[in-house]
């Protein structure tokens, strides 16, 4: 097996300005749209349904298992980030 090369050029240098801000958020905008779904699809909508006298929706499990997934890497990756070993 070959040893690891040292890193050099252009992927050791860290993000600068506007670039650094979208990789530190981009996880959390991302768990953040995944609650405001899971929000909106699992509460608001149907009591604006139930309201309105319409019939309310069947819970679309399929997009709410995806979701639920994509937070869960998030979290995952949090609590790496606080025990140090991310």
């Amino acid at each position: 097996m070959a040893a690891e090369a040292p890193l050099t050029g252009v992927s050791a240098i860290p993000p600068k300005g506007a670039w650094e801000f979208f990789v530190r958020a981009w996880r959390p905008a991302g768990s953040w749209v995944c609650v405001a779904t899971l929000a909106v699809r699992g509460a608001v909508l149907p009591l604006l349904q139930h309201f309105a006298g319409r019939p309310v929706d069947a819970f679309d499990w399929m997009a709410a298992t995806a979701l639920v997934g994509a937070l869960g890497f998030s979290a995952l990756r949090s609590f790496d980030k606080t025990q140090g070993t991310a």
